[in-house]
């Protein structure tokens, strides 16, 4: 697939700054944030706080950005690797790298949350919209135009967090995962097409592009094809491309391809 690192924006540049929050936001009330400054083209360290925690994530904000017109927002989950607390790991792999590499020219907002280290904890998915949420108040994030992706583990999550949330978001790119059934009914013996449909069907509306390895060792590719057969059952606007012999780490391969971010964007609510 083509490679798009030097992706053009028709955008004018912006100034180097912008008014923005960079103090922990407690988004159960979104009222006008503190202003601080955020560096244009680059990642910028935030926090939320849900239900009393403080939650540390990262923003990248285009070199064009401008609050006189909106912009595309990208929520980029990772993987169970980068779990923690330091607010650096999770920009390491996936998009992260990608869009370090194209800040100059990187067209859309993208938010980069944490999950935590912690096993057993409340559900990531608050803190995600939470992020989310105080990522389009403090920026000038279009509703038409909000995107999910995640890789591995969080594809996983994103499942869950677009399937309970599927006006909310434009499209869905979920990288070498699967629907987590054990997290849906509390029983890993569930009839995996009847959970997978529950899930699905919510989302039905909401474009997906699934991605997968065939030689996936961590995620069965059946669970990737079962799931792309239940939403084209469900006659959803949904494309699956399956990588011949590929193994679980396949996100540099989507992240990096024109194909990707032309389609994605193109979604429009």
């Amino acid at each position: 697939m083509k490679k798009w690192f030097a992706w053009r924006v028709a955008a004018p540049l912006g100034a180097a700054l912008v008014t923005a929050c960079g103090g922990a936001t407690d988004t159960s009330s979104l009222v006008a944030p503190p202003q601080t400054s955020a560096q244009l083209g680059a990642f910028n360290a935030r926090t939320v706080r849900v239900s009393g925690t403080e939650y540390a994530y990262q923003v990248f904000v285009p070199a064009a950005y401008t609050a006189s017109r909106s912009w595309p927002v990208i929520v980029a989950l990772h993987g169970s690797g980068e779990k923690g607390s330091d607010n650096q790991k999770q920009l390491g792999v996936g998009l992260g790298p990608v869009v370090r590499a194209a800040a100059a020219t990187f067209p859309a907002i993208v938010v980069f949350p944490q999950m935590p280290a912690l096993e057993g904890g409340p559900p990531f998915d608050p803190v995600l919209l939470a992020e989310l949420d105080a990522t389009m108040h403090e920026f000038a994030g279009d509703p038409a135009r909000v995107y999910a992706t995640g890789l591995s583990l969080g594809g996983i999550v994103e499942y869950s967090v677009v399937s309970a949330n599927p006006s909310r978001f434009a499209a869905f790119v979920p990288i070498a995962a699967d629907i987590c059934v054990v997290c849906v009914t509390g029983s890993a013996s569930s009839p995996k097409d009847a959970v997978y449909t529950s899930v699905l069907t919510p989302m039905r509306n909401v474009p997906t592009w699934i991605f997968h390895g065939s030689a996936d060792p961590n995620v069965p590719v059946d669970d990737a094809r079962l799931i792309y057969q239940i939403l084209t059952q469900l006659h959803a606007p949904v494309k699956y491309t399956e990588y011949a012999g590929a193994g679980h780490e396949i996100w540099d391969q989507v992240y990096g391809s024109l194909d990707f971010l032309t389609w994605l964007l193109a979604q429009h609510k």
